[in-house]
């Protein structure tokens, strides 16, 4: 029996690996290594990709808890907020 690998969607993939693909379309872009229509297609799938990578890294944003030390020297944890920065 032939096994199949999954294939991944980019959902699925880490922020490190749409990254990853962005930069090697990038290079692929730059260097005119494809035909027009190609380009094209390929200049599509990475604006779709860098979506999802931008969705992922708000994700990660507003999960990333603030640490500060209060006025008796603890630690608190707060939640990420933007508004915490200003």
């Amino acid at each position: 029996m032939v096994r199949r690998k999954k294939t991944v969607t980019a959902e699925e993939k880490t922020f490190e690996e749409l990254l990853e693909e962005l930069e090697q379309a990038v290079q692929i872009l730059e260097n005119n290594e494809i035909p027009l229509e190609e380009s094209i297609q390929l200049f599509a799938k990475s604006m779709k990709l860098a979506k999802i990578a931008g969705d992922k890294l708000q994700l990660a944003e507003q999960s990333v808890e603030q640490i500060i030390f209060n006025e008796q020297a603890e630690i608190e944890y707060r939640e990420f907020a933007e508004e915490n920065l200003k």
